[in-house]
């Protein structure tokens, strides 16, 4: 999955450089300021998609003593790395776009036509090898390439409306339509990107819930310190400390275990980390008490602190 990841990510580079210098030399040809500041966008791009491609290939590699979690989190790197990027790019096509609104300067409405053609086929083209991705670094690059299909197709609609009316203002609002439409959709991105880097647990499981499935086991007595993050916008990584009866044996400790893991995995948590403590057990956990009162509602028949 994440070699595809890679290999998909590496096509976008291809095309987007391709695009990248057909955009700025016809941008120059034809004399718009929203082509030219989508090049300058599509450099921006072509910066971001290549550390992006360098860091999901480092991603792929196995965990070790210094990464004992892997690699996976440095395609963060990339997809943080594409959002600042495309922040930077909005502040430069702002600041080139401007003075059109006070001299709007005559456009070639052929020439844009053609290259919005060209770029839609382009751009189509990567979100087609990209949008089924899963990893964050992969979804980053296909929004990106789905927002250049609509800033193209609106450059489309826009190039034939300038060829009708002759209304040569269109093409500065478009370009300022392409920033807006930009921060947007990095502003969604980075959200998910701090979302996962700061370990906020996934909006789709229910604690209190998992929980109580948990509790179904009658040798389980309570369950406190459940601790969950996303490793890399995908995989769900958790700790938790399940109390048990006193007096339970290793093979029905194993079978707890079994258990535990089983009904994590119906809530797709896949690596799970069980503390196993008897009733009778003090938690090792110096603010156990507190951050139970504050976090889950706990049976009145665990821990007996004096």
């Amino acid at each position: 999955m994440k070699r595809e990841s890679t290999k998909n990510i590496g096509l976008a580079l291809l095309l987007n450089i391709a695009f990248f210098v057909v955009e700025i030399i016809g941008g120059i040809l034809t004399n718009s300021i929203s082509i030219i500041s989508d090049a300058i966008h599509d450099c921006g791009d072509t910066v971001a998609l290549g550390a992006s491609w360098i860091l999901e290939k480092i991603s792929e590699r196995r965990p070790n003593e210094k990464y004992t979690y892997g690699y996976m989190r440095f395609s963060f790197l990339g997809a943080l790395i594409n959002s600042l990027i495309l922040l930077t790019s909005c502040i430069v096509i702002f600041y080139e776009t401007l003075p059109r609104f006070y001299s709007p300067q005559e456009v070639d409405k052929n020439g844009m036509l053609i290259l919005s053609v060209i770029g839609i086929i382009f751009k189509g083209l990567g979100v087609y090898k990209t949008a089924k991705g899963t990893g964050i670094s992969e979804r980053a690059v296909s929004l990106h390439l789905l927002s250049d299909v609509m800033i193209w197709v609106a450059t489309l609609a826009v190039s034939f409306l300038i060829k009708i009316f002759n209304v040569n203002i269109l093409d500065p609002l478009l370009s300022l339509g392409i920033v807006l439409f930009i921060l947007i959709n990095v502003i969604k991105n980075l959200k998910l990107i701090f979302e996962v880097l700061l370990e906020r647990a996934p909006k789709d499981v229910d604690v209190a819930e998992l929980k109580n499935d948990l509790l179904k086991n009658s040798k389980i007595i309570n369950i406190h310190h459940i601790h969950m993050w996303l490793a890399d916008g995908i995989n769900t990584y958790s700790t938790i400390h399940v109390v048990v009866c006193d007096g339970l044996n290793e093979l029905e400790l194993s079978e707890i275990k079994k258990f535990v893991r089983n009904v994590m995995l119906d809530y797709n948590i896949g690596h799970v980390t069980i503390e196993i403590e008897f009733e009778c057990e003090r938690c090792k956990e110096d603010n156990c008490e507190f951050e139970m009162r504050g976090y889950l509602n706990i049976n009145k028949t665990h821990h007996h602190h004096h």
